[in-house]
């Protein structure tokens, strides 16, 4: 398997048309024994009854941060670690108690018509993410990340139902946040700072891959001109599989996803698995997560593998914290600050149920979309 390459800036055509017509032999970058269809299947596949839409076949344990063998042990990794764990916990916690408001709401009734006070007690006990104490201390190496951790798990075994403002339960999240604020951070607000004025022209796809807007442009909205043939689309998918450059070979499969959400998600998740830093790592984890959850069902009366997703984001901190220990990359490290930021599926995040059809539609509409773009689209 050759190995993927870093791009160079390239010249702009006139139309997409080059980017469909690559030669070449068709290579994948990984082994996708996380990442393949089948894996994707199983992730939903919680081996209980078909209606259990709580319990997912990924363990909460693979949802924190252990660094890969090769990574080493310096401030960096440490920081990445406590910062990613501590919002872990955080994601569990959450997770379940959305799992629980969907119980307590179900078609629009609120909790006290949709069942006694001894049924919302029960579906609080079923939702519990069990977060042992020993896990709690081996995920978190700093004593104030600890106790806010342990606060919120612990306020979450007894919360009752109450999460208004002035309850434990709220009590808890507000002081976790407060501490988070506190913690060693992996960019400075300069850093940050300085990557959002420079992000576009640092972002910007036609730079490697010119003509790229032209298909980028087919799924914003209103418009209604011409779009990719069957044959077209196979075409696409074909031109990815034949880029050895790594860039290129992500910002084609973020257009492709769009077209084919089946096939394109094995192929964006084959980027993730391979563990080959790109600048566009934290889109493509962003788009497979979304789409892959659209696969399965955008109900928020579905499975919703969070476990599993993390465990892509785990990879994909890997996979920049290894690029950040080669080279001095701001940026990426502010990639990494993102991609640890970056919420849950949320189980009532769209009107349509979780929010995966929000980000998928977000990404199409407006997200990672040079504002060149979105101004001429106006």
């Amino acid at each position: 398997m050759a190995p993927a390459e870093s791009s160079v800036p390239a010249s702009r055509p006139d139309s997409f048309d080059p980017i469909l017509t690559t030669t070449g032999d068709t290579l994948m970058l990984s082994t996708q024994k996380l990442t393949g269809w089948e894996q994707h299947l199983e992730a939903f596949n919680n081996h209980r009854q078909d209606f259990d839409f709580l319990h997912e076949n990924t363990p909460v344990q693979d949802a924190f941060f252990i660094p890969e063998a090769d990574i080493n042990s310096d401030e960096l990794e440490k920081t990445v670690a406590l910062r990613h764990n501590y919002c872990s916990v955080m994601n569990r916690v959450l997770h379940s108690y959305e799992w629980f408001k969907r119980q307590a709401t179900d078609l629009g009734n609120d909790t006290e018509s949709a069942g006694t006070r001894q049924d919302s007690l029960r579906a609080i006990r079923e939702s519990q993410p069990h977060l042992a104490d020993a896990m709690l201390v081996d995920w978190l190496q700093n004593g104030d990340a600890l106790n806010a951790a342990r606060q919120l798990v612990h306020t979450y075994k007894h919360f009752d139902g109450n999460d208004g403002e002035g309850s434990p339960f709220y009590q808890a999240f507000r002081n976790l946040n407060e501490v988070f604020d506190k913690l060693p951070e992996i960019a400075t607000q300069e850093m940050l700072d300085f990557f959002e004025n420079d992000f576009w022209t640092w972002y910007d796809k036609e730079q490697f891959v010119p003509g790229i807007n032209g298909i980028v442009r087919m799924h914003m909205q209103g418009y209604d001109g011409e779009t990719l043939s069957d044959e077209k689309v196979e075409q696409l998918g074909l031109a990815i599989k034949r880029e050895k450059d790594i860039d290129r070979r992500t910002i084609l499969a973020l257009e492709y996803v769009k077209f084919n959400k089946p096939e394109g998600t094995v192929l964006l998740g084959d980027i993730l698995e391979s563990g080959i830093y790109t600048r566009y790592l934290l889109e493509a984890w962003i788009s497979w997560r979304a789409n892959v959850q659209m696969e399965h069902s955008p109900s928020s009366f579905s499975v919703i593998a969070n476990n599993y997703y993390d465990r892509l984001r785990v990879k994909c901190l890997n996979t920049m914290l290894r690029h950040c220990q080669s080279v001095e990359d701001d940026k990426a490290k502010c990639l990494m600050e993102n991609l640890i930021l970056c919420e849950l599926v949320h189980r009532m995040g769209s009107i349509a149920g979780n929010s995966s059809f929000l980000t998928c539609m977000h990404l199409s509409y407006e997200e990672f979309i040079h504002p060149d773009l979105l101004e001429k689209n106006k």
